[in-house]
């Protein structure tokens, strides 16, 4: 499962053993996926481009998010658009700002490279059968 955000990248979830001792754990754990193409900044990588696995995507849902915020879809959507090319337009310019996603975790520059940290709470929600060591590791 995952979803798309057109022009930035894809969400998705992806499955990881955990071995302690003898006991054999599956975790979910949240990945982040650049879309390098149409993102269109060439010094900025993506860490995880290399990541395995086929997962099926849909794209963000406007109308859900206009729902949630009470504002009509067309205005949700163009919020998100404009975000994103400010958000762009800023690492092009080679300005290396954080940007937060409220309850995921915070999109960063880190040596030519974005990596996603996801929030402790949207690990622990997407696995809350696991362990607290296994929730570390993940």
């Amino acid at each position: 499962q995952g979803v798309e955000v057109a022009g930035l990248g894809t969400f998705t979830v992806a499955k990881e053993r955990f071995y302690r001792r003898t006991e054999r754990t599956e975790l979910r754990r949240p990945v982040f996926h650049l879309d390098t193409e149409s993102f269109g900044v060439q010094e900025v990588a993506d860490p995880t481009a290399g990541t395995p696995g086929a997962v099926q995507t849909e794209p963000l849902d406007f109308p859900r998010l206009s729902q949630a915020t009470s504002l009509p879809w067309h205005t949700v959507r163009c919020c998100v658009q404009e975000t994103l090319l400010l958000y762009c337009s800023l690492l092009r310019s080679g300005q290396r700002l954080p940007f937060a996603f409220r309850s995921l975790g915070v999109l960063a520059c880190e040596d030519n490279g974005l990596c996603m940290r996801f929030y402790t709470g949207c690990v622990t929600e997407l696995e809350s059968k696991a362990s607290h060591v296994a929730r570390l590791h993940a």
